[in-house]
């Protein structure tokens, strides 16, 4: 029996630390400018946050636990007592959707860099968030390259986000893109353990990189799409921002390739030299005659030359040349009997 009851009791030790709250914290680290806002964020499981009261801690340089400095109270609702606040400063909120609750630091100062604590039932704590309070001239400055990118549909792109004042190593970054004609909108976040994390719409296409060389964080988005287009920034601290890059994604068809270029030259390339060539040798084929050669074409101008010759080196008495001249009349003779024979067969009779 006794035995029995020992069980009993265990088992419901081990119940109620089962059902104790969990606190989670965010984000871990936060550097803050002075006279910009801070917020924190606490998301509660195991219990209710309408029916909890919450409790803001904060722990400067050289306290211990015990000795924290409480900042903010939020009640359970169904309490009516007045919520506590170490200044205007300092606010406190609940958000039932998520179960989380939310501190905001306006106007920061230096004295406000601690570590800040969340707690319920009065001994349970989140696992803390520290805020670094930093000097104006000590802002990190972002530069975004390129700042104007176009390219086809299809192709990989990269939009560089360069830090000054401040280390990739030890700094997250979020990637914001804004559509046309919409609201800029958080796309992924690239935290210093190098762990990744993207909104619901934004595909695994969308990749980023952290280059310690040049310190800068690089987006690669893949298989670009005409719904890319957008401008994109990059983001550290929550309030610091680049100058953007504007991608602008266009249609493959309106943006030919340089390989449709280089088969277009080529042909009109092959066409000029067919054409040529054709031309060349329409024009050797006019110069030549269309007849076969025969022996006489053969002959040359000195063979023709030698037989005029000889016609008018015929012999004569006394062993003489006859005179070039009289050869020829000689050879006119017959031309001009035959002519005058045509021209009394073609006189007309004489009257008697």
């Amino acid at each position: 029996m006794f035995a029995a009851i020992i069980t009993t009791l265990t088992l419901s030790v081990c119940a109620v630390g089962a059902d104790k709250p969990v606190l989670i914290q965010s984000p871990s680290i936060q550097r803050v400018t002075e006279g910009h806002k801070a917020w924190f964020c606490c998301t509660i499981s195991n219990i209710r946050p309408e029916d909890t009261d919450l409790h803001w801690y904060r722990k400067l340089p050289g306290q211990n636990m015990k000795t924290m400095e409480l900042v903010s109270m939020l009640r359970a609702r169904s309490s009516t007592e007045k919520e506590y606040r170490l200044s205007e400063r300092f606010q406190s909120y609940r958000d039932t959707s998520n179960s989380s609750f939310t501190l905001t630091v306006t106007d920061v100062v230096h004295n406000d860099s601690a570590v800040y604590y969340c707690r319920v039932w009065g001994d349970i704590n989140g696992n803390g968030a520290q805020l670094i309070v930093t000097n104006p001239a000590d802002d990190p400055v972002l530069v975004q390259d390129p700042p104007i990118s176009k390219v086809p549909e299809g192709v990989t792109v990269q939009l560089h986000c360069a830090l000054y004042n401040a280390s990739v190593t030890v700094t997250d970054v979020q990637w914001y893109h804004q559509r046309p004609g919409n609201k800029s909108e958080w796309a992924l976040s690239h935290f210093v353990n190098d762990s990744v994390s993207r909104s619901g719409c934004i595909s695994d296409r969308f990749q980023s990189y952290r280059n310690v060389v040049s310190n800068s964080y690089i987006l690669t988005i893949s298989n670009t799409s005409i719904s890319d287009t957008a401008v994109y920034n990059c983001s550290v601290w929550s309030y610091i921002y680049g100058g953007g890059t504007q991608l602008n994604v266009t249609e493959m068809s309106r943006a030919p390739s340089y390989l449709a270029w280089l088969i277009l030259a080529v042909v009109l390339g092959v066409l000029a030299v067919t054409g040529g060539i054709f031309l060349i040798r329409r024009r050797a084929f006019r110069n030549h005659p269309s007849h076969p050669p025969t022996e006489t074409d053969h002959r040359s101008s000195g063979a023709d030359y030698e037989n005029v010759s000889l016609a008018r080196d015929v012999p004569g008495s006394g062993g003489h040349q006859v005179d070039s001249n009289n050869t020829y009349m000689a050879l006119q003779r017959p031309t001009q009997s035959i002519y005058g024979h045509l021209q009394a067969d073609n006189k007309p009779p004489s009257r008697s």
